[in-house]
């Protein structure tokens, strides 16, 4: 039927009983009401996580302590305000750089190594 003329279909319908095209129109009205509630669940789940997005805003950014998100390959992904103020920078100029450009030559590899045995442990880092 999906991919029928309005014609095919009314041809479709008019071969059917009375019973049968109550039947169909019955089981639409059923799709149409699980859809609305289904829509309703998405709507809620939407505003909930608009929600979440704001409160992780608050703690991550507005912390009173520098925050900054790393991959493992040492790339910043993301930085809070009071990490850029430490950093005496912006967030953008810390965002896409790599850590090792903050940390003092001599420490880099000291850095280098607790990251790589952090990420050796395979633990669940938030």
């Amino acid at each position: 039927m999906v991919n029928q003329s309005k014609n095919e279909i009314l041809e479709e319908i008019d071969d059917m009983s009375r019973e049968d095209v109550y039947e169909i129109l019955h089981e639409l009205r059923v799709h149409q009401a699980e859809l609305e509630i289904q829509n309703e669940e998405l709507k809620e789940k939407q505003l909930g996580l608009e929600v979440s997005r704001v409160r992780y805003f608050d703690l991550y950014n507005l912390a009173p302590v520098g925050y900054l998100t790393i991959s493992e390959g040492g790339l910043i992904l993301d930085a809070n305000i009071k990490a850029a103020s430490l950093f005496d920078t912006c967030r953008s100029d810390l965002i896409n750089n790599t850590i090792t450009v903050f940390i003092e030559k001599e420490n880099q590899d000291i850095f280098i190594l607790k990251q790589r045995t952090l990420y050796s442990r395979k633990i669940s880092v938030l």
